[in-house]
C-alpha cells in the first residue's frame, strides 16, 4: 500500500543535532522543548488514523515507527510522534548532567512521553487536549509541554522563560485576533463568516486535520461555539488512494471541499 504521505528522506537527528549545537547555554530542558516545538513544526497529525473505515489501515498507522536518520513521511500519530522524540531526546541529550532519561507511556488509545530533567518532570504531548501540530507552525501558545512537579504558578514562569530563551514567539495570537476581527466586520451572518475565515486563514503547512481546527478555533474565540453549533456541518469522505477529504456544507448545501495535494491543503469552492 502505498503510503501517500511520502516525502523525499531526510536526516532529522543531525538537523536538530546541529541546530541545537548552536546552543551550548541552554539547559536540557530548553533543548528539549525546543525539540518538541520543531518536530510540531515538522509533523501533521494523520488524520486517516480518526476517519479511515479500514481497521487495518489504522493498525498499519499506529504501528508506523519514524526513523529518526530517514524521515520519510509527513504525518504521524501519538505512537510515532512520541517514539521518535524519545528517540532523539535519548540520543541528543546523553551526555548532559541536568538530564536523566525520557520514557515512553501509553497503549493503543494513546501515547506520550515524560522527561527527567534534574529537579523538574515533563510531559510531552502535542495531541491529547491539545493540538501542538498546530500550534507550533502559527506561533500559538504550546499547551503540550506540563512540568509534573511544580504548582502552576512555578509552572508559568519556567514556561515563560525557557520559550523565551529558545526563541519562540506567541505572536500568532494576535494575528488571528486581527483576522477573526475583521471577519466578523465584514460578515452579515454565520455563513459569510466563514467564507471570510476560509479566505484569509493561512493553511501553508497544516494538514488537513490541523487546518480544521485552526477554523474552529477561529469561530469558538469569536462566537464560544464550533462550527456545528453554528449550523455549519463537517463532513468526510475515504478515497481510493485511502486519503480523506473533507466537505464543509451550511443549510445541508455542500460548500468547501479541503483535501491535500503533495502534502498541501486545496480549498475548493462547491
Amino acid at each position: 500500500m502505498t503510503d501517500r504521505y511520502h516525502i523525499k528522506k531526510y536526516n532529522l537527528l543531525e538537523m536538530l543535532d546541529d541546530e541545537i549545537n548552536k546552543h551550548s547555554s541552554w539547559s536540557s530542558k530548553e533543548k528539549a522543548d525546543y525539540i518538541y516545538i520543531r518536530m510540531c513544526q515538522l509533523f501533521n497529525y494523520d488524520e486517516r488514523w480518526r476517519y479511515t473505515e479500514s481497521e487495518k489501515l489504522r493498525g498499519k498507522i499506529f504501528d508506523k515507527m519514524i526513523d529518526v536518520t530517514n524521515v520519510n513521511t509527513s504525518k504521524t500519530v501519538c505512537s510515532g510522534f512520541s517514539n521518535a522524540f524519545a528517540d532523539i531526546i535519548n540520543m541528543l541529550l546523553s551526555g548532559c548532567k541536568d538530564f536523566d532519561t525520557i520514557l515512553t507511556y501509553g497503549e493503543e488509545s494513546h501515547m506520550y512521553t515524560s522527561a527527567w530533567f534534574n529537579d523538574i518532570v515533563c510531559t510531552y504531548d502535542p495531541i491529547l487536549f491539545t493540538n501542538d501540530f498546530l500550534n507550533a507552525k502559527k506561533n500559538l501558545p504550546i499547551l503540550g509541554i506540563k512540568i509534573n512537579n511544580l504548582d502552576i504558578w512555578e509552572e508559568e514562569l519556567v514556561q515563560e522563560d525557557s520559550f523565551k530563551r529558545i526563541g519562540y514567539s506567541k505572536s500568532g495570537v494576535e494575528k488571528l485576533k486581527n483576522i477573526r476581527k475583521k471577519a466578523y466586520i465584514n460578515s452579515d451572518s454565520y455563513e459569510s463568516f466563514f467564507d471570510y475565515l476560509i479566505n484569509n486563514l493561512d493553511f501553508n503547512n497544516l494538514g488537513i486535520y490541523e487546518a480544521n481546527n485552526l477554523l474552529n478555533m477561529q469561530a469558538k474565540a469569536q462566537y464560544q461555539k464550533n462550527f456545528n453549533s453554528l449550523g455549519i456541518d463537517l463532513n468526510y469522505q475515504e478515497t481510493n488512494d485511502n486519503g480523506i477529504v473533507f466537505t464543509y456544507s451550511y443549510n445541508n448545501k455542500d460548500r468547501y471541499e479541503v483535501s491535500e495535494d503533495s502534502s498541501k491543503i486545496k480549498v475548493l469552492k462547491l
